[in-house]
């Protein structure tokens, strides 16, 4: 997962508001070979060979609040956030397939989106300041979604991210 992220700083960076545009792309691909009909078969011809390649590009727009635990001069702030997100998907899937004697491709393709899901996030992680204006924020995020994608994401998702920034705020050397 990518994505820009913006957060503003209120009462002494002791409570923040983050919002981020996360991409993330996922999906599957399989195939098979299937050996010839039976002596008695008389239908159409049968599948040789398919091959299936699915993707989905998701976008994820969360907005949080965020509480850090020390003040914005420690060079290691420990912070705790919540919040709600926003998702929408698109999925292709591209289809290949070979029919018994015949040596052409037959390939089709289709595509699909899902309408927005909304999620509850909550994380939890530290920021760690180094030099030259750069920190890092590792950190852990659940997101329950209100219901099941179409296309098989479930409804709890745990990310484990690093996020970094160059901040103009500072720097305790």
């Amino acid at each position: 997962m990518v994505g820009p992220s913006i957060e503003a700083g209120f009462f002494r960076d002791k409570f923040g508001v983050e919002l981020d545009a996360i991409y993330r792309r996922f999906g599957d691909s399989y195939g098979g070979e299937y050996g010839p009909p039976p002596p008695e078969y008389s239908e159409p011809p049968p599948l040789s060979r398919s091959y299936v390649r699915s993707r989905t590009n998701s976008w994820e727009v969360p907005l949080l609040g965020k509480y850090y635990f020390r003040a914005r001069e420690a060079n290691w702030r420990p912070f705790l956030g919540t919040g709600n997100v926003i998702r929408l998907q698109r999925r292709e899937t591209t289809s290949t397939t070979y029919y018994l004697g015949d040596n052409t491709a037959h390939n089709s393709r289709n595509s699909a989106s899902t309408g927005p899901d909304i999620g509850a996030v909550a994380v939890a992680g530290v920021e760690l300041r180094g030099l030259w204006r750069l920190s890092f924020q590792p950190q852990a995020r659940y997101t329950r979604w209100g219901n099941y994608s179409s296309f098989g994401r479930p409804l709890n998702q745990v990310d484990i991210g690093l996020g970094y920034d160059f901040s103009a705020r500072p720097q305790n050397i």
